[in-house]
């Protein structure tokens, strides 16, 4: 089952991951932030940078409580997530942005007005978050609206997850799930990385990592084990004031997991290994070839014990020592010089 994020497919074996920079609400309510944060992905060489669709009026009231402490300038979650809020024409002038730069332009939507949004820019996909997996009437909404649908598992056992891929593969969408564990930062030994394999397995759908975990760790391994898509935070760096910045990856570290990516992609083809080593031009410097342990005078009987191999490889070659032995030599032959066969009779 192919999953297409804008013009980029994504399968089941494909040959590279797919990398997702993760915005969440790093750029504070900023447009010009947010706008930093597509060049800086860009220079990062990841495939897509997500931004959150976020309407206060629609996901949230007065009694939600903060995750962590914030600002003493919001009063409630509420209070934040309106000022994370965007307008249409300001999501138009990010995926814009995101156009120019050759990247692709991702969101997660929390509402059905934010799933209005995503149609209206365009996308044929959208992100569900861990927090929205049992939302029912969101999925139900954006399975309506939308091809391709990613979705994370942070606060699904295993049971869910299967049951949940069950019922969305009979509406025909094209699927992808994300292994991720709710906890920020998560601690390394809480991830469960092995469950991508598991569900690739059982699914047989695009797998995925959403790292929550703030160092590369995850992700290095998630390449190394064919994860189809991995999605990190980013942050400016690791001072920037904000709720996800512990969970979150600086652009050098990104940049170490696209590396990563890049060199793994390079590792997994196919290479005729005797057709590379006979193109080594300086194998003969690294090799040896027969040489006398003492300078020997000339009429001289080369014995076994006289002989040595010294480099570099480009004379008389170790298999022909044999028939060195028991020869004469017809001139002086310094140690400091390969024997040649013009050295002996």
């Amino acid at each position: 089952m192919n999953l297409k994020v804008g013009k980029k497919k994504i399968s089941l074996d494909s040959e590279k991951s797919f990398i997702i920079a993760e915005i969440a609400q790093a750029h504070d309510g900023s447009l010009g932030y947010a706008h930093s944060f597509i060049d800086i992905a860009k220079s990062c060489n990841v495939d897509a940078i997500k931004f959150q669709i976020h309407s206060a009026d629609d996901e949230s009231t007065l009694d939600e409580k903060f995750r962590i402490k914030m600002s003493s300038e919001y009063n409630s979650r509420y209070d934040y997530w309106k000022k994370m809020e965007f307008k249409l024409d300001q999501w138009f002038e990010l995926k814009k942005h995101c156009n120019e730069n050759s990247i692709e332009f991702m969101v997660s939507v929390f509402s059905e007005n934010a799933i209005n949004i995503a149609k209206k820019l365009g996308l044929n996909n959208v992100k569900i978050s861990s927090g929205d997996f049992f939302n029912h009437s969101l999925l139900d909404n954006a399975c309506a609206s939308f091809d391709n649908l990613i979705i994370s598992t942070g606060m699904s056992v295993e049971n869910e997850i299967m049951s949940m891929a069950r019922k969305l593969k009979k509406k025909k969408n094209k699927l992808a799930f994300l292994q991720c564990i709710s906890k920020y930062p998560c601690p390394l030994d809480s991830l469960c990385l092995d469950s991508i394999k598991i569900f690739k397995d059982k699914l047989n759908i695009p797998i995925g990592l959403s790292d929550h975990s703030g160092t590369i760790f995850p992700a290095v391994y998630a390449l190394a084990h064919k994860a189809n898509l991995i999605e990190v935070h980013l942050c400016m760096d690791k001072n920037q004031y904000g709720p996800d910045t512990s969970s979150s990856l600086t652009p050098n570290e990104l940049s170490l997991v696209t590396n990563f990516r890049d060199s793994f992609s390079i590792f997994e083809k196919k290479v005729n290994r005797d057709l590379v080593v006979k193109s080594i031009k300086h194998k003969e410097l690294f090799t040896r070839s027969i040489a006398l342990k003492s300078d020997k005078n000339k009429g001289y009987i080369l014995k076994k014990s006289d002989l040595t191999l010294k480099k570099p490889g480009t004379g008389i070659p170790f298999e022909k020592i044999g028939s060195l032995i028991g020869k004469k030599l017809i001139k002086n032959v310094s140690k400091k010089k390969l024997l040649r066969y013009d050295d002996i009779k």
